[in-house]
């Protein structure tokens, strides 16, 4: 039976975006681990490695990249890879108007149907960890204050 009502959001995402509250928040929800060092998978060719270091890059600047996050980046690098990898076989066959459909060959071609399937996936992906403008513009990030031991100490004194 459904359990009714909206998909619950993990408080890291809460207090990026702002709206965390302590009220409102599961005592046992599990905590995401900090990655480790970046280590690329030896599968990914040229493009799937360089998005691969850029996501994870732009991600742990942003603050936001947890261990749990490494395979959608790896998912989001083969939809990247995939795509430019079409794109480049287009190009290889004269470019995007070798590929215009005339009125007696209205057939599309296997390279056109790749390229839209890899931009789908990549933009799926993508948005989900917040590397495009409209995701990364929900995400508001709170400035972390430097701990000084002897002003807390006077806080609570007050």
């Amino acid at each position: 039976m459904p359990s009714g009502g909206h998909n619950r959001l993990p408080s890291e995402v809460k207090r990026a975006r702002g709206t965390y509250r302590k009220d409102r928040t599961s005592p046992n929800e599990p905590r995401a681990n900090k990655p480790p060092k970046i280590k690329v998978p030896d599968y990914l060719d040229k493009y799937g490695r360089s998005f691969y270091r850029y996501a994870y890059r732009e991600m742990d600047q942003m603050g936001i990249l947890s261990s749990s996050d490494l395979k959608t980046i790896e998912c989001t690098s083969i939809s990247y890879s995939m795509m430019r990898n079409a794109l480049d076989a287009i190009e290889d066959k004269g470019g995007l108007a070798a590929y215009i459909a005339t009125a007696e060959n209205s057939q599309k071609t296997p390279q056109l149907s790749i390229l839209n399937k890899a931009q789908e996936q990549y933009l799926r992906f993508s948005s989900k960890l917040g590397l495009n403008p409209v995701d990364r513009g929900r995400i508001e990030i709170e400035e972390k204050e430097e701990s000084d031991p002897m002003a807390s100490l006077l806080k609570l004194v007050k």
